[in-house]
This record gives C-alpha cells, sequence and structure tokens, in this order.
C-alpha cells in the first residue's frame, strides 16, 4: 500500500532499507529521549548496531514496516503488527512497535501519514484496536498519539535498556472502528 500525499511517499520497507532504517531509528532516539533517558546511554547508540536487527525484522518477522521517503530518501518509519500481550484483548489488537522520524522532519504531517498507512494495514489485515507503548515522560509523543485519537487505556510496564535504566511506559490504545 503507497500513500501519495504532499509529494510524500510511503512505501512497505525492504531489507535494503535497514541502514537507513537504524539511522533513523538511532538519531531519532537521541533527540527524543534527550533528558528523559541517560545521556550516556543515549550517546552510546550507534545505526550499525540497531542495523542487523533492522535486517532481520525486514526479512523473517510478520511485522509490517513502511517508510517514509520524501525525495527518494527515507526519513521516518512505522513498525506495526500483532500486539504483543498475553491477555485476551492483546490477541485480536494490532500494534505500533515503533514510529520515529528523523528530528529535522517533525511537524511536517510525515508522522501522521505513517500512522495512517500502519492503522489502514492493519485494519486490512482484521484488527480493530490498535495499541502502542510511550514513555510516560514522552510529552511530545504522547501529545501527538492523542492528536491521532489513541486514549491512554491504564495498561502499564516497564523495561531495562542494556545499561539497566527502567522506562516506564504506559499504553494507548485506539479503536479504529
Amino acid at each position: 500500500m503507497d500513500a501519495y500525499r504532499s509529494g510524500t511517499i510511503i512505501r512497505a520497507a525492504t531489507p535494503a532499507d535497514a541502514p537507513a532504517i537504524a539511522g533513523v531509528h538511532v538519531a531519532a532516539w537521541q533527540a527524543a529521549y534527550s533528558g528523559l533517558l541517560p545521556a550516556a546511554y543515549l550517546n552510546s547508540l550507534r545505526a550499525e548496531q540497531r542495523q542487523n536487527m533492522w535486517e532481520q525484522i525486514l526479512t523473517q518477522t510478520i511485522a509490517g514496516v513502511a517508510v517514509c521517503v520524501p525525495e527518494g530518501q527515507v526519513q521516518g518509519f512505522v513498525s506495526y503488527g500483532p500486539a504483543r500481550g498475553e491477555d485476551e484483548q492483546m490477541l485480536v489488537a494490532g500494534e505500533i512497535y515503533a514510529i520515529y522520524l528523523l528530528p529535522g522532519q517533525w511537524g511536517k504531517g510525515y508522522g501522521r501519514q505513517l500512522m495512517d498507512h500502519a492503522t489502514a494495514a492493519m485494519w486490512a489485515n482484521g484488527y480493530r484496536t490498535v495499541i502502542l507503548w510511550v514513555l510516560r515522560a514522552n510529552t511530545r509523543a504522547i501529545r501527538f498519539y492523542r492528536q491521532y485519537g489513541f486514549l491512554e487505556d491504564g495498561g502499564q510496564k516497564q523495561e531495562r535498556l542494556g545499561d539497566g535504566t527502567l522506562m516506564d511506559e504506559i499504553r494507548y490504545r485506539l479503536d479504529l472502528e
């Protein structure tokens, strides 16, 4: 599914996009999580470390990945698929695993286009609910999700990063019907 809006192309990612996606992933984390996660951890992130992960995702999983390619260059991506979780509600929900843009592309509508692509794909695959997890302190992302229509649903979890940093996350839900 390709979407052409305002000269932007949203298309399915291919394994050849893995290096660019990894670069976006790291740059976005370093900008978006500045002040929310330890600077030493963010400064240690390298695209080369994430490239292998993205190559595997793009070749071996059921996750959907789309890229935002204005003027032919990957500027952002969204990854989505079946919700991860064990409770019965999550077995019938889709999930946005990740959505990131290069910091210079924030506020241009590309995030909405990526989200439109992912939610349309999940609708086409029979999902009527979409969830996502966000750092509790990430007010910028929360504002974007709320503007899109997501609502906090009470889900909470904590995950540890490789350096031991605890990430406090909350779940947001969007009903597609």
